[in-house]
């Protein structure tokens, strides 16, 4: 059974997911390493020192990890801070003589298309119903809009969390006028795909990568599933409890990763805007996003 690489070099966190493929197509996991890196931390304009020397100390890491296996394909993928950095480029560079494996610098239509490839393998849903899918990054969010299940239209949106935080959230706990200047910045940002969506009932809005993690988690312990169903009404229970809380009060929670404590509240505020306005029945959170998607790329190949 061939091994393949995947490694995700996100605005927020650098994945490396290690997998195979049975004779039905189910993704078999073998190794997962996650690491918070947070490129944007100072901004997404330029890197700062420590999240550039962090990243390669990452990327060191999963090289000596990959030597443990018999990888057949690597495919290495960079999102938005790398693509957007002044010195992101010089990063890149780095990592590639590091793991001497090419580094992609995709655009968000590669990204949101590896995230849609990736959520199918985990949501059959996804066949049939119109549903909208929602990968929140660090610096960019995609969103891939299916109708009747088929594939119609995405986009990604430089409205990351590490940009919200960076931007709007000042205070503890964040105030409402500052929600308020999150509301109408995604909103400039998003209005042609309000207005694409304006009439559509989606049967869910399905939520890919970290943040809705976070939410899987609070709703439930179990973590075996590829997909998890959440009611809109304990979303927003849990949306209360996350704004009206300090950064300790969210430090202090054994369901919030200490990385994401600063960075949640700014997500779920993008949830929540979602949710205000378009028709959406429920929430799926997608086990599987951008890294398994890039991973089906070479289960393609090998049928072809």
């Amino acid at each position: 059974m061939e091994k393949y690489a995947a490694i995700d070099l996100g605005t927020n966190t650098f994945h490396l997911l290690i997998a195979s493929f049975n004779e039905e197509g189910r993704l078999i996991e073998h190794f997962r390493r996650r690491e918070y890196i947070h490129l944007a931390k100072d901004g997404i304009e330029r890197i700062s020192q420590e999240a550039y020397n962090k990243a390669l100390t990452c990327v060191q890491q999963f090289a000596t990890d990959l030597e443990h296996f018999e990888i057949s394909h690597i495919s290495c993928s960079g999102t938005a801070a790398l693509r957007t950095a002044s010195n992101g480029l010089s990063l890149v560079h780095e990592i590639e003589n590091c793991l001497k494996v090419k580094v992609d610098v995709i655009d968000g239509i590669t990204e949101a298309k590896y995230i849609y490839q990736g959520v199918k393998l985990a949501v059959p849903d996804l066949k049939e119903g119109n549903h909208l899918i929602m990968d929140i990054g660090g610096g960019s969010v995609e969103f891939i809009v299916i109708k009747s299940g088929h594939f119609v239209w995405s986009n990604s949106y430089p409205i990351g969390i590490a940009v919200l935080r960076r931007q709007f959230h000042k205070s503890e706990p964040i105030t409402r006028d500052e929600i308020m200047m999150i509301n109408q910045f995604i909103r400039d940002h998003i209005a042609k795909l309000l207005y694409l969506c304006r009439d559509t009932k989606f049967t869910s809005l399905i939520g890919a990568s970290g943040s809705f993690e976070v939410l899987s988690k609070m709703a439930s312990d179990q973590d075996e599933a590829l997909q998890m169903d959440v009611p809109i009404s304990s979303f927003l229970d849990f949306y209360e409890e996350i704004v009206s809380a300090s950064l300790d009060e969210r430090l202090s929670r054994e369901d919030i990763p200490k990385d994401r404590a600063q960075l949640i509240v700014v997500a779920f505020q993008l949830i929540k805007y979602m949710l205000s306005q378009l028709k959406i029945d429920k929430i799926i959170v997608s086990k599987y996003a951008m890294k398994e998607g890039m991973l089906s790329n070479f289960l393609d190949a090998s049928k072809n």
